[in-house]
């Protein structure tokens, strides 16, 4: 917020820890399935599968792939109520 113009690439989501392992640990490791379909369309067969199984975790509180996918849901809404696809 207090830089507005600063382009999202640009800004640390992660922190060291989590950068090195999906750059250092993680990386090249195969995930069976990869490739096929979309991120959305996996990650909703996900949520079909294991509706109540942690998907993120941050400090104590722990967030169901139903629970995300109700909050990414209604945002993604409000987004395309702004106008932005």
């Amino acid at each position: 917020l207090a830089d507005p113009g600063r382009p999202l690439s640009a800004l640390e989501v992660l922190d060291p820890e989590e950068r090195e392992l999906l750059t250092g640990s993680w990386a090249g490791v195969k995930v069976p399935g990869a490739g096929e379909g979309s991120l959305v369309g996996r990650f909703e067969e996900q949520v079909a599968r294991v509706p109540e199984r942690t998907a993120l975790v941050d400090g104590e509180r722990r967030i169901s792939y139903a629970e995300l996918n109700t909050s990414a849901n209604r945002l993604a809404r409000h987004l395309a109520e702004q106008g932005l696809g």
